[in-house]
């Protein structure tokens, strides 16, 4: 017999055996439980609670002392440095039950990416989304904010899609319980 047609015989089929060196590898019995992971998680996350107040107040100096630079308007180093550390704090605040913040930092990065920096309510918008911030990190606003908090984003949305010239921004899904 041949195969395909090219006068070459047929081969038997051959088995390949696939070794789980992994599981071999993998600790097995003594391991922690879920539940015991996520203790040790939230354990964790609340020690690092105390250094995250320390950066997070650095974070809020350096946002408002880049709205200024961007108010002088002498570079525009400002922008790159701005979109940075809103992004980062986005990402961070949340693990920390800041969520408002990761919301305002959301409107904000939209606002300086797609906000022109010439727009005559493009620093208030700024502004007010630095504000907030500091708003919501001095009164410990955690969670989404509930009713209030939400108000206040769509109003920062509202406000910062006028400077980028966008009749209305979809909404952020949060989360409606208060």
């Amino acid at each position: 017999m041949t195969e395909g047609g090219n006068n070459e015989p047929l081969t038997p089929f051959r088995v390949i055996e696939v070794r789980n060196n992994l599981k071999a590898k993998a600790k097995q019995g003594n391991g922690i439980t879920p539940e015991q992971a996520i203790r040790a998680a939230e354990k964790r996350i609340q020690s690092m609670s105390v250094s995250y107040d320390n950066q997070i107040k650095n974070e809020l100096d350096q946002i408002h002392d880049l709205i200024r630079d961007a108010e002088k308007g002498e570079n525009k180093e400002w922008l790159q440095k701005l979109v940075r550390l809103s992004h980062d704090l986005e990402g961070q605040a949340g693990v920390f039950n800041f969520i408002l913040i990761s919301f305002v930092c959301s409107s904000l990065s939209a606002l300086l990416k797609m906000g022109d920096p010439d727009h005559p309510k493009f620093i208030a918008t700024l502004h007010a989304h630095g504000d907030a911030l500091t708003l919501i990190f001095h009164d410990r606003i955690m969670g989404d904010g509930g009713p209030g908090g939400r108000q206040l984003i769509e109003g920062l949305r509202a406000t910062s899609m006028k400077v980028i010239g966008v009749k209305s921004a979809p909404k952020p899904e949060t989360d409606k319980k208060s």
